[in-house]
């Protein structure tokens, strides 16, 4: 066996390190990635059943997009236009879906929102928006008569996100 020389042990010693700083450098992307994914807000999975709304039927509509919202989000108010849009669809016939807002607030303020923002559609108040699998506002989740999650958008949607939710419920052009 050859003895090892001094430059021999340097370069074993630099492709050691030079594994290590790369091995240190993936686990960091792991690490951040999986921070990243566990931060960020997830909605109600598609096929997923919501429960039951009170004063609100899902029978009544072939299709629901509920707008899960809260007072103080700014998200929600930055996307009130976009909501007021949907309003004008669903109200001319263009939409194939009922709207209805779920505040965790009370009535007062989900009717103060809404009537500010001049939309009025349905609102169901003071409902924990975790039992529709909602960590963070907006959320919109499509669902049918039955109240089975067909899709779902989470927060302030971009031109691409709310294209998106267009096509998902406008009613098609004859």
């Amino acid at each position: 066996m050859p003895a090892l020389s001094g430059k021999n042990i340097w370069k074993a010693v630099e492709r050691a390190t030079n594994v290590a700083v790369i091995l240190g450098v993936l686990l960091f992307g792991v690490l951040i990635y999986r921070n990243y994914r566990a931060s960020r807000p997830d909605g109600p999975r598609t096929g997923t059943t919501l429960p039951a709304l009170t004063g609100y039927n899902w029978q009544q509509n072939p299709r629901t997009l509920v707008l899960a919202l809260r007072k103080g989000c700014h998200f929600c108010e930055n996307s009130m236009p976009f909501y007021r849009k949907l309003y004008g669809l669903e109200k001319t016939g263009g939409l194939n879906a009922g709207m209805v807002a779920v505040f965790p607030d009370s009535a007062q303020d989900a009717y103060a929102i809404l009537n500010t923002q001049r939309l009025p559609i349905p609102s169901v108040s003071q409902f924990n928006l975790s039992r529709l699998s909602v960590s963070g506002t907006p959320t919109l989740i499509l669902v049918d008569k039955n109240g089975k999650v067909e899709k779902a958008w989470v927060g302030e949607l971009d031109s691409a996100g709310e294209t998106g939710v267009l096509s998902a419920v406008q009613t098609p052009s004859p």
